[in-house]
Order: C-alpha cells, then structure tokens, then sequence
C-alpha cells in the first residue's frame, strides 16, 4: 500500500507540474516529456539551468525541509529578520558557498574602530540604508541617487561612482588604482580594492569610504554638506590613531577615538 500511495502522489505532482491528466485505464504509464520540456515550461531559462545543476543523491533519501540561512538548517526568528532586512539571492549564494571568507577574515582583523569594521559589513551584505533598499521596502518612489540624480543609488554608487564624491576620490590618490575596478557589487569591488592596495593604505582606503558615507548622511538629513576635505581628513586621523592605540595596546584609544565619530558615525 505505501508503495502505491507514493506513485499515487508522484503521479499527481507530474500532473500538476506538467499540466497533463494521466489515463488510469493503461496498464502503465509513460512520461511524454522530457524533464528539461517540462521545466522550460514552467520556468525561465535561468532558473531551468539551477534546477539541472542539482545533484542527486545515488541513495535517494527522503527529502527534508532546510532553512538556509541558518548554520542548524532549522528557522529561527534571528535568521528570519535577517532575511527580512532585505537579504539578496547574491547573498543567499555566498553563504552556501562559503566564499570570501577571506575578506571577512580581513576586515574582521583590522585594527581600526568596531564602528568602521561594522560600516564594512553592512555594506558588503546590503544593509547600508542607500535608497534602493528604501524603494525596495517602498519608503520612497524612487531609488536615483539624490545628489548626482544619474544613477539608482546602490552601495557601490553612493561610495565611489557617485559625481558629488568624485572630487574626494581624485584627492585621496585612489581614484587612478580605481578606475578599472568592477562596480558589479561593492563586495567584489572591496575585494579587488584590497588586493591591488599596500596594507600600510587600508586604513586610510577604509576611513575614506567611511567619511564619504557621513557625508552623504549630513546632506540628506541635517542639510549639512559641510568640508568634505576636513571630514574625510577627520576621519583618516581617526583611524589613524585607533591603529596606533591598537598597536601600542592601549585600551584608552577606543575611548578617544569614539569622541571624535560624532553622530553621523
């Protein structure tokens, strides 16, 4: 009987996915189709290609539920908000794969301000509050760039291809290591930044992009655009001297340091 009821159900899912009634009068049934005609059917190209890719099992064991973002495979509400936060496929990608591990590795041990180190993450994992994720959540109508108006304001614009900031970027000697850089993420494109950069330049690459973002923050909510140089030249000494605190292991930096952030940090 258990057999049955499972080719019972396998036949009801085929019927279903394909959109074909199956003749129970026949002594057997044949599958017209071929998998990929039934999947083109149902799906786009692209998605059509993943479902191929997966592998199966030799011992086919019975399927279970698992819940990918988290280490367990079982939800939680944590995972779950995270999520929410407006998590990407790309993202969805890494953590199954596992890459860039590396870059983790580095920004997680450099030694500047935990606030810098935290800025960092969020906008490799999407979660820098930029208007494309506002549009996404449908706060705002539109998800252009507010300064230069060009471009939609994703991560990788609002820290370096926007116009407004280009005149930082031309200053701080980066721009011309720069330029061939690929803007398809900010992810990748810290990655390739890193890789081409000394390390004695991280800090001051980092404080960079850290003070082009307060920047942006005190035009569009203070109405403040203020010095651009002195806030990125602020924000370089800053780090700076957390980096010297660090190294001479002193715990009395940190406090120091976190005076001067101010509360566009």
């Amino acid at each position: 009987m258990r057999e049955c009821s499972t080719i019972a159900d396998i036949i009801s899912k085929y019927e279903r996915a394909s959109g074909q009634k199956i003749n129970y009068s026949k002594s057997e049934v044949v599958f017209s189709k071929k998998r990929e005609d039934v999947l083109t059917s149902l799906f786009s190209e692209e998605e059509v290609n993943l479902v191929l890719e997966i592998l199966l099992s030799k011992r086919m064991p019975d399927d279970q539920m698992y819940w990918w973002p988290s280490r367990s495979g079982e939800y939680t509400v944590r995972s779950g908000y995270w999520l929410g936060m407006g998590q990407t496929v790309n993202v969805e990608k890494q953590v199954v794969l596992g890459t860039g591990e590396g870059l983790w590795k580095v920004v997680w041990g450099l030694r500047v301000p935990p606030k810098l180190t935290h800025f960092i993450w969020r906008a490799c994992t999407g979660m820098l509050a930029v208007k494309l994720n506002f549009y996404r959540r449908y706060y705002c109508s539109s998800s252009m760039c507010e300064f230069c108006e060009t471009e939609k304001e994703i991560e990788i614009h609002a820290l370096f291809k926007c116009l407004w900031m280009r005149s930082l970027w031309i200053a701080s000697g980066f721009d011309e290591i720069m330029v061939e850089a690929p803007c398809s993420s900010f992810r990748e494109w810290l990655i390739w930044a890193l890789h081409r950069l000394d390390k004695a330049d991280w800090g001051r690459f980092l404080a960079l992009l850290w003070a082009i973002w307060s920047i942006r923050n005190s035009r569009i909510f203070e109405d403040d655009l203020g010095n651009p140089e002195v806030v990125v030249m602020v924000f370089s000494r800053m780090v700076a001297y957390y980096q010297g605190y660090a190294v001479a292991g002193l715990v009395g930096g940190s406090t120091r340091v976190r005076a001067v952030v101010g509360s566009n940090a």
